[in-house]
């Protein structure tokens, strides 16, 4: 996760409150779908590697869901 400055109350060094997880992304590679995650430490430079290949955007969320639940 990243931090900056607020832009509201230039506050400095803070962390995003309810911003998305990027660590885990599902990108559409011609009739594929990717399953990409970053590593834990990536900061606001993240290094994707592919974790899997799916058939369909569903099977690719289910795999994607039993990773957080493991």
């Amino acid at each position: 996760m990243c931090e900056d400055d607020c832009p509201d109350c230039d506050a400095r060094h803070m962390s995003p409150y309810k911003s998305d997880d990027l660590t885990i992304i599902i990108e559409k590679e011609g009739k594929r779908f990717v399953v990409l995650r970053s590593a834990e430490m990536a900061e606001c430079d993240p290094e994707y590697f592919q974790i899997g290949t799916f058939a369909t955007r569903t099977k690719a969320r289910t795999f994607v869901a039993s990773m957080k639940l493991a």
